[in-house]
């Protein structure tokens, strides 16, 4: 059964990238793995993760090393893990079912398959915020993310500062929050409860941020985010949010 997101995850630390690039060692004297090794890690089994967290300025994974898959496993999946790593780079359902030659219901079935396999248990549209970074930033799609890679003796944690936030200039202030909501991974309905409105309200919004940004869902946004600059965050926060 695949478990679920603890409600207690830890209190992310930032660092700057350059301590990340020069700490070649924990404090148990372990070589640290990189952004790359770690995401093939979580891809093939080798991890899971426990526990995501997103704020304000920042959102981080948590993870616990588990029980490899076998080498006939690994190889089978490794079609299936291309997969998941297209669709969070930005390429659409629709497109990569278009690719396969398979049905958009096949591609999102192998795609929650693989999420459970990581130890989520959320539809992939709602997959954490930190997840698709890590996903950019262990695939060298973007040098800005500034991530925090911190390791322990069967647990690693990443944070990496958020990217929406250069999104503001070019969105209205109802547009800007609901950018954010789509890139935590936020369902429509939890945005209207959040922001106290209607979800027609909401799908307004979204569709005039997809069209202002010419996007046509959250991980193109996501992009989009990435290729604005990472300047220093909003002073104000507006409180942590877990992933269930």
């Amino acid at each position: 059964m695949p478990q679920g997101l603890s409600a207690h995850a830890p209190s992310p630390m930032l660092f700057s990238p350059c301590i990340l690039a020069l700490a070649a060692q924990d404090a148990n004297d372990r070589p640290l793995p990189s952004l790359a090794r770690l995401w093939d890690e979580l891809l093939s089994g080798r991890c899971k993760i426990v526990s995501a967290q997103c704020e304000d300025t920042h959102c981080s994974l948590s993870l616990v090393d588990s029980e490899p898959l076998s080498s006939t496993t690994n190889a089978m999946s490794r079609a299936r893990r291309a997969l998941v790593e297209d669709a969070i780079l930005g390429q659409t359902q629709k497109a990569l079912a278009i690719d396969l030659g398979r049905s958009s219901a096949t591609v999102s079935t192998v795609l929650h398959t693989n999420l459970q396999a990581m130890g989520l248990s959320c539809q992939f549209r709602c997959l954490p915020l930190a997840l698709a970074l890590l996903a950019h930033a262990a695939r060298r799609q973007d040098a800005l993310l500034q991530p925090s890679l911190v390791c322990e003796r069967e647990t690693s944690s990443v944070t990496f500062a958020r990217p929406d936030w250069t999104l503001r200039a070019r969105l209205s202030g109802g547009e800007y929050e609901v950018a954010r909501f789509v890139l935590e991974g936020k369902t429509r309905a939890e945005m209207a409860l959040q922001r106290r409105v209607s979800q027609r309200t909401i799908a307004n919004q979204l569709q005039s941020v997809f069209s202002k940004l010419k996007v046509s869902g959250r991980f193109q946004l996501l992009r989009v985010a990435l290729a604005g600059p990472l300047r220093a965050a909003p002073a104000a926060p507006l409180g942590p949010r877990l992933y269930e």
